[in-house]
């Protein structure tokens, strides 16, 4: 039997020390049967290409795209995913780590858990460039569970953006070609990819991603640039809170615990996040709001255990 075709995207901006090293692990997975996207999003550095170029020149898998003007990091990733074509897709960061046999393994995890699964992920880390430290990165464990209620209960208290980068059944993800741009969407693709019906595989064994930091603290990363705050937050409480309303698995009761999940993690992040550019409004969330919305949120769950 065939391989299936699996998609590696690379949606790469003005780093190429990183491209190259993404193209180095990408080009030598142990898993051959690849698609490999690269597109740069009119980077203004020329080194960029000149890396596009060597690798393209030597790996007939390679498929540059080069885009005329920046289109946003948002519109870069749906750029390549439409443009896939594999039975598998994953999007690799021109700053992140994957192991020489992360697309084997995530292949043969699919090949046992069935057509269930949508997504396989391995155990994930965190490395630090600047300072050398590699921490463990915490990925929810839903096969511990078989109530998706309890799965995105899970999800939802403390949204994990790190299975975005796994390997994916392209039909299990199609919807985000035509999705909108907004931040922490990579932490609702988790809940659309579980409200569609879809299970999340985690691989145990091994240590198969690292999240690249290349600074000595990380960076957020809004989706838009803002001089009155540094994220937007309604559009992603609003997205998963509608999501969670228009499910016909989850009852009444459940819609209501986890909007208050949704409701509670929001303001926990204004709260954070906004204490230099809205330090009055970021006071005032974590004094007056905070408090009651965790309290209703627990009395809410507590009747759904």
């Amino acid at each position: 039997m065939k391989s299936p075709l699996v998609t590696i995207a690379i949606p790469t901006y003005n780093r190429p020390e990183g491209l190259h090293r993404t193209l180095e692990e990408v080009t030598n997975q142990s898993y051959t049967n690849l698609e490999i996207l690269v597109s740069d999003n009119a980077s203004p550095d020329p080194q960029v290409q000149s890396v596009i170029r060597k690798f393209a020149s030597r790996d007939i898998r390679i498929q540059p795209f080069l885009q005329a003007e920046n289109i946003g990091a948002g519109r870069n990733f749906r750029f390549v995913l439409k443009a896939s074509t594999g039975d598998f897709f994953m999007w690799a960061s021109d700053d992140d780590h994957h192991s020489a046999d992360f697309v084997e393994r995530c292949i043969k995890k699919f090949d046992t858990q069935g057509d269930a699964v949508g997504t396989v992920m391995t155990r994930a880390s965190v490395h630090n460039r600047f300072t050398g430290v590699v921490s463990d990165l915490v990925l929810s464990d839903f096969s511990n569970s078989s109530s998706l209620f309890r799965k995105l209960r899970m999800h939802l208290q403390s949204p994990v953006p790190t299975f975005i980068y796994g390997l994916h059944r392209r039909d299990a993800i199609r919807w985000f070609e035509d999705s909108e741009s907004y931040d922490w969407l990579d932490c609702f693709f988790v809940t659309r990819l579980l409200l569609s019906g879809y299970d999340i595989g985690v691989i145990h064994d091994c240590v198969g991603y690292a999240a690249g930091i290349d600074t000595q603290e990380y960076t957020p990363k809004p989706m838009k640039a803002r001089n009155h705050a540094l994220f937007e937050y309604m559009p992603y409480a609003r997205a998963t809170i509608s999501e969670i309303i228009r499910s016909k698995t989850l009852r009444f009761h459940e819609k209501v615990a986890l909007s208050s999940v949704v409701a509670e993690f929001t303001m926990r992040n204004f709260s954070h996040w906004e204490r230099q550019k809205r330090p009055i409004q970021s006071r005032a969330a974590k004094v007056f709001l905070l408090p009651p919305a965790k309290i209703f949120r627990q009395a809410i769950n507590s009747c759904c255990y």
